[in-house]
């Protein structure tokens, strides 16, 4: 579960030294005779040594007439808030508390307690709340930051550019996907998530070294060997949003080029974004 990270986009935007070259990430083209679809793989949280961006990104991103994100956030703020908000409260007269064992609420304190947060803040929330906020808190303090994400920084280089940003699906889709994703077992996704964050350190390094790296079928293997081993998880966070987004794009009849920034593990692997559009008919060019 712990690879949800490159998998959930801006409502959260969860997810050193020197760079020694431009982060090439994840990125590939499909056209289909005068439909170009160029898709670049995300993490959502990133440091500073991810950037420069390789210039051939950036020149495919400048000559592209529109910016789809999986959701877009500038001016959406307050609505993407309120759907969090009221999405995330457990039903009337339950608490964390209550729908959990007494040892996996006393992880979750102490995993919370850890990151200077008090569990109090999660008493009338549903279980996934607890693990994105903990897995964002727990980022921050290795270093890494949303304000960063690459996510944000194309679509903070749209609106420099007056280039047109749209979301992929609505907050209210994102959060459909992950509650399924997340299931009903209240106890497994507060475990795992406490077991996720010990591990986040080292399952990191290696994930934005092969993505700044281009190395698609490095990052591929990481990924998705995680994930194969929540196939439920997978379908939702992964299988189904890329064909519901590969059907999307088809549908656009934009004249010029557009840009399409999702997470990387979106664009790797036999369910990928990519290999539907190709079973489309579009060819795919790998930079």
């Amino acid at each position: 579960m712990k690879l949800r990270l490159i998998l959930l986009p801006a409502i959260f935007q969860i997810l050193t030294g020197l760079a020694l070259a431009d982060s090439q990430g994840v990125f590939l083209k499909a056209q289909k005779e005068n439909h170009t679809v160029y898709l670049f793989g995300s993490i959502h949280v990133a440091s500073e040594d991810m950037y420069p961006i390789d210039d051939q990104v950036i020149t495919a991103f400048k000559e592209s007439e529109a910016l789809y994100l999986e959701l877009a956030i500038t001016g959406n703020e307050q609505h993407i808030a309120n759907v969090v908000n009221q999405a995330s409260l457990l039903e009337k007269g339950q608490t964390l508390e209550k729908i959990v064992s007494k040892e996996t609420y006393q992880k979750a304190k102490k995993a919370a307690e850890a990151l200077n947060t008090p569990i109090e803040l999660f008493q009338y929330r549903q279980p996934w709340y607890f693990s994105v906020v903990l897995s964002e808190l727990k980022m921050m303090a290795l270093g890494y930051s949303a304000h960063l994400g690459i996510d944000l920084h194309f679509q903070n280089l749209a609106n420099r550019l007056n280039k047109p940003t749209f979301g992929l699906e609505t907050p209210e889709q994102q959060i459909d996907f992950l509650t399924k994703a997340m299931g009903k077992d209240s106890d497994f996704v507060l475990t795992q998530t406490i077991a996720d964050l010990e591990n986040l350190d080292s399952m990191l390094g290696p994930m934005i070294k092969h993505w700044k790296a281009g190395e698609d079928n490095k990052l591929g293997a990481l990924v998705l060997d995680e994930l194969n081993k929540y196939p439920d998880m997978k379908t939702w966070l992964l299988d189904k949003r890329n064909l519901n987004w590969s059907n999307f794009l088809m549908g656009l009849k934009n004249k010029k080029p557009i840009f399409v920034v999702v997470g990387a593990a979106h664009l790797l692997g036999p369910n990928s974004l990519p290999n539907y559009l190709e079973s489309e008919g579009y060819t795919l060019t790998k930079y």
